[in-house]
């Protein structure tokens, strides 16, 4: 199995972004928490996370970053 992130715009069109594939979902999502600025800078509000499984692929949804760049609420930092 490997793991890809999936780029989305406010309106839930495709988004260009890096094609990334990661092992397990844990260095996923490591990777998006160091790159997520770069993604909302590139248009990107909503990224999914997707599971591909030999034969079939599974998407589940796991971060919404739907700030825009450079405002307070876009850093998901407390």
């Amino acid at each position: 199995m490997t793991w890809s992130w999936r780029y989305e715009d406010a309106e839930g069109k495709p988004v260009e972004g890096p094609n990334e594939t990661f092992s397990n979902q844990a260095d996923a999502e490591s990777w998006l928490g160091q790159t997520w600025r770069d993604l909302v800078a590139a248009g990107a509000v909503e990224v999914v996370l997707v599971e591909v499984v030999p034969s079939t692929a599974t998407a589940t949804t796991v971060c919404a970053p739907s700030a825009a760049p450079g405002s307070a609420s876009a850093d998901p930092t407390p």
